[in-house]
């Protein structure tokens, strides 16, 4: 009975471990992943459930946001900051799908990387 229990516990304990090695998944964003709001905001970000790593010297970590035509709308420069990734919206004025790849190294050092939409749409002036 006792090998039972303690073959029990190895296996949960190795199954348990297994959850400290994850690749990092979104947590959430701004704006929300498929929403439609009425103007985009003058910043963007993508928050992670641990810590991206950042790699001196090297762009390991990155947000690209394009209108509905493909064209880049932010900045082009990403902040890190804890679990957040962050770039500053260039033209506000975009109407229409807004896509955002990112790409972030993710705490046990490997890349993740992702697209994800919302949509801009004005509300019609009465």
């Amino acid at each position: 009975m006792l090998k039972k229990i303690a073959g029990v516990l190895l296996i949960l304990q190795i199954i348990s471990s297994q959850g400290a090695y994850a690749h990092g998944e979104i947590s959430n964003t701004s704006p929300k992943k498929g929403a439609t709001i009425g103007a985009l905001p003058s910043l963007l970000w993508v928050e992670f459930d641990g810590n991206p790593i950042v790699i001196k010297g090297k762009q390991s970590n990155f947000l690209i946001v394009k209108d509905s035509k493909g064209i880049i709308i932010n900045d082009g420069i990403t902040q890190v900051s804890g679990p957040r990734l962050s770039t500053k919206i260039k033209n506000l004025g975009t109407v229409g799908k807004i896509t955002v790849t990112w790409r972030a190294v993710s705490e046990d050092g490997h890349p993740v990387n992702g697209t994800y939409f919302f949509i801009v749409k004005p509300k019609a002036k009465s």
